[in-house]
């Protein structure tokens, strides 16, 4: 058998079902996790444009390195995704900024992939009020006047 013929046999009888079963498999976001102020580690694609989520908030920027990256709708989407394109195989490092207030940085480094949507889940906000035990606000204390000098 030549070649040719070898490789139409082995796609027609064998080769269809790996291609169909491709076709119907969704791919779940890559997930992270961060608390504010930290630097995440990411790998993202630099074939393809990746698509960026913080769960529960709205991305409003992504700062990266003059002609490093190229950032696309990040105020207008509803969902407040945000599309990220890369400019350079280098790792470096760029700072998102939430809607809620939230910051932290993406140590991004490149592979020669197709995108995925990349989720992030923020685990402690530093903006946010401690617990009360008592279920009420704390009140704040108050300090002793002092005489008049």
């Amino acid at each position: 058998m030549t070649g040719w013929l070898r490789l139409v046999v082995i796609l027609t009888i064998g080769g269809s079902r790996p291609l169909a079963a491709a076709k119907n498999t969704n791919t779940p976001p890559n997930t992270y996790t961060f608390n504010d102020n930290e630097t995440v580690p990411v790998v993202l694609s630099s074939v393809d444009i990746n698509r960026l989520v913080v769960k529960d908030d709205k991305i409003m920027s992504i700062d990266c390195p003059a002609g490093f990256c190229v950032g696309k709708s990040t105020r207008t989407d509803p969902t407040g995704a945000a599309r990220l394109k890369l400019n350079i195989a280098v790792p470096f490092v760029a700072y998102v900024t939430t809607q809620k207030g939230r910051q932290f940085g993406m140590l991004i480094s490149s592979r020669a992939r197709p995108a995925v949507t990349s989720e992030f889940i923020g685990l402690q906000s530093t903006l946010a009020e401690p617990p009360s035990l008592t279920g009420r606000r704390p009140t704040p204390p108050s300090w002793p006047s002092l005489p008049p000098r």
